[in-house]
């Protein structure tokens, strides 16, 4: 069962913006806003207790991907959710470490 933390990065990540390298700034302002609110060892638990759940979304929409219609869609989406997460994750662990 997911926590009210992981649910909302699962809306952030559900985010319908592709960029392709790094965070689109839609994403970096409402992890920010987590990190105040939680900080971001927690966010960074909510991150990796959601990464299986994603990568199974992936993985299991991967039959789909290049083929045309909702299939392909579902996969798209998928993928792109595990990016952001994987990015996210980055981004996080940049933040705690003083990086930028």
């Amino acid at each position: 069962m997911e926590t009210d933390l992981q649910q909302k990065l699962t809306n952030i990540f559900s985010t319908r913006l592709f960029k392709f390298n790094g965070l689109p700034e839609k994403v970096i302002s409402e992890l920010n806003a987590l990190m105040l609110e939680y900080g971001a060892e927690q966010l960074l638990l909510a991150c990796q207790a959601l990464r299986p759940k994603f990568e199974q979304n992936a993985d299991f929409t991967s039959g789909s991907r290049g083929k045309s219609g909702l299939g392909g869609e579902f996969y798209m989406a998928a993928a792109v959710e595990l990016k952001y997460l994987q990015e996210a994750m980055v981004y996080i662990r940049s933040k705690t470490t003083g990086a930028s």
